[in-house]
């Protein structure tokens, strides 16, 4: 995978840079001296070329006008990369249902399910279709 930077116009600065290490530099194009500032940063290895993304998206799942009420997350996904796997079991399956959750009548009927869950009862989905695709 090639890795490339791009310049990201409504922020007027530079994209694809590793978010590690990015705070020791400006990436903002302020003039062209700092577009160089950059290439140096690149070349001296102060900064690096990012590798990955995080992208997070939300999508509200009730009726149209919605938007004047929007509730707690309920639920977290995450694809199948195994930083994110260890990383949503840290943070996703920490605390057991408790019995008097709403959930807790519904899923402790299902032999086999994982009960535990993150803080204010967050579940993790992982994506089975990225998980299957490197088996």
């Amino acid at each position: 995978m090639r890795q490339l930077l791009r310049k990201l116009p409504q922020s007027n600065s530079i994209g694809g840079l590793c978010w590690n290490y990015t705070h020791l530099i400006n990436s903002m194009l302020h003039k062209y001296q700092s577009a160089l500032n950059i290439v140096d940063a690149l070349k001296t290895g102060k900064i690096h070329l990012a590798k990955e993304v995080t992208i997070v998206s939300a999508h509200v799942f009730r009726e149209d006008g919605a938007q004047d009420s929007i509730g707690p997350i309920f639920s977290f996904a995450t694809d199948g990369d195994a930083t994110c796997h260890k990383d949503g079991h840290n943070i996703f399956l920490k605390t057991p249902i408790p019995f008097t959750s709403p959930l807790y009548g519904t899923l402790s009927n299902l032999p086999g399910l994982n009960m535990l869950t993150g803080d204010h009862l967050v579940t993790i989905n992982f994506d089975f279709k990225h998980i299957f695709k490197h088996k």
